[in-house]
């Protein structure tokens, strides 16, 4: 059991990064709240194809600091993922912190709490609270070979530009199934100067 809380750096993994290949890290019965980064605020799995394994674990109230840089991405407040994810039993909540909407000053451009690049399957798992900018609780990248399984997971009171829960983009084979989806919220800003509005819950884009 590990609670690791308030660990802040200006790169990647503000609690845990992985930047080594072939590595297997498993995390149980933990708690990781108020960690800060630009690319996974508690665990980053940092362009290395290493495996990830997340069990009965808390993510709440992990924030990104690359808030209010338009020229540049920054992506999930509690885990970024470019291997091998495997979530069960977790609770992710208020991630993201100060979120600041396109069209006002400073606006923000930092992606879901989980953003994955790789393989991710997620299961029996909450997601409440929690803000992105494509994709409030989960969001995938526009890599080839993606994978996104979600299996009996609740996501209430998400928030994004497009995909209020989820948002999965081309590339990515998505399999959701057995899952409760309620009051996820899209503001309908995407890219300046457009409007689009998509996917309240969930939103496939190309």
């Amino acid at each position: 059991n590990v609670t690791l809380s308030d660990a802040n750096t200006t790169g990647l993994g503000g609690a845990i990064c992985i930047q080594k290949a072939g590595i297997t890290l498993k995390v149980n019965n933990s708690n990781f709240t108020n960690n800060v980064a630009q690319y996974g605020s508690s665990i980053c799995d940092d362009d290395y194809p290493s495996t990830v394994y997340v069990d009965n674990c808390i993510f709440d109230s992990n924030d990104n600091n690359g808030h209010r840089k338009i020229d540049q991405f920054s992506g999930a407040s509690a885990i970024f993922n470019w291997g091998t994810l495997i979530v069960n039993n977790s609770v992710f909540s208020n991630n993201l912190k100060n979120f600041v909407p396109r069209g006002e000053a400073g606006e923000d451009l930092t992606h879901a709490a989980i953003w994955a690049q790789g393989t991710a399957s997620i299961y029996n798992s909450n997601f409440t609270n929690n803000k992105g900018s494509y994709g409030g609780a989960i969001g995938s990248n526009r890599n080839a070979g993606n994978s996104l399984l979600v299996d009996n997971c609740i996501f209430i009171n998400n928030t994004a530009y497009d995909g209020g829960a989820i948002h999965i983009s081309k590339g990515t084979a998505a399999d959701i199934r057995n899952s409760y989806f309620e009051n996820n919220t899209v503001l309908g800003i995407g890219s300046p100067g457009t409007n689009s509005a998509a996917g309240g819950a969930i939103c496939i884009n190309d």
